[in-house]
């Protein structure tokens, strides 16, 4: 059984197993699902990381901007990609911000959790539905943003909930992009914009940010929120038992 939760790669610093949590009387499945910023660096060699554990489809909720500013072929490798923006578009960071830049910005990412999940129903039903669908067939699947905490930490949040993991496993699991980002993307800013203290602020990743989230769903009941905005029954309890080890 696979016990090592990061995945090493040259190209991109925080792609992780979203195995191993505990869920009731088992722990969420290993190799199943994996979290991660963006791909667009990956070598030729993490491509074939990616190929020996079997993930057959990316899902990209990045915004259009993002895609076209970093695009990647997996398709050359046999992974199938599919677009699924998480979140409104954004205004892209520029190489230096003024004033009126930094602020055109930094509104553009105001965007609470609980309010960029209701922002986007049908793109979070879609990427649950497609993650059940891979994982009936038998394979794994990679979801990324570009830094890999914001867009690809509500999935991973939802996806974990979903399965009974407790919010305090699923708050320290969205911590540790903190970490890798610092040694990761973080570095691929611009100077000027990284000593932005709201910058560097929209990049951390500290409890308070996912914990409304986690609260709406406490009190929503995650599989009654689901249905809410278009999954049925039947869809959310196989794709728990899917998530998780038998």
């Amino acid at each position: 059984m696979r016990t090592a939760r990061r995945m090493r790669l040259q190209g991109a610093g925080n792609v992780r197993d979203l195995g191993g949590y505990p869920c009731g009387e088992t722990i969420t499945a290993w190799q199943c699902c994996y979290r991660s910023d963006m791909l667009n660096n990956l070598t030729q060699e993490d491509w074939k990381k990616l190929q020996e554990a079997d993930i057959q489809l990316i899902l990209d909720l990045r915004g259009k901007t993002e895609q076209i500013q970093a695009p990647y072929d997996s398709e050359r490798y046999g992974i199938a990609r599919v677009s699924l923006p998480f979140m409104k578009e954004e205004v892209p960071l520029a190489d230096s911000l003024d004033e009126q830049a930094q602020k055109r910005f930094l509104d553009s990412m105001k965007l609470d959790y609980v309010d960029m999940v209701r922002a986007v129903p049908e793109a979070v039903c879609a990427a649950l539905r497609h993650i059940r669908n891979t994982r009936k067939a038998g394979h794994a699947v990679l979801f990324h943003c570009t830094a890999g905490k914001d867009r690809t930490g509500i999935l991973a949040a939802l996806l974990l909930k979903l399965c009974g993991v407790c919010n305090e496993d699923i708050l320290a699991d969205y911590q540790v992009s903190a970490t890798y980002n610092a040694l990761g993307v973080n570095r691929m800013l611009p100077a000027d914009v990284m000593a932005i203290q709201a910058v560097r602020a929209l990049l951390d990743s500290t409890p308070d940010m996912l914990q409304p989230l986690l609260t709406m769903l406490d009190e929503a009941g995650c599989f009654s929120y689901l249905k809410s905005i278009g999954m049925r029954q039947d869809e959310l309890e196989e794709l728990s038992a899917l998530l998780q080890e038998p």
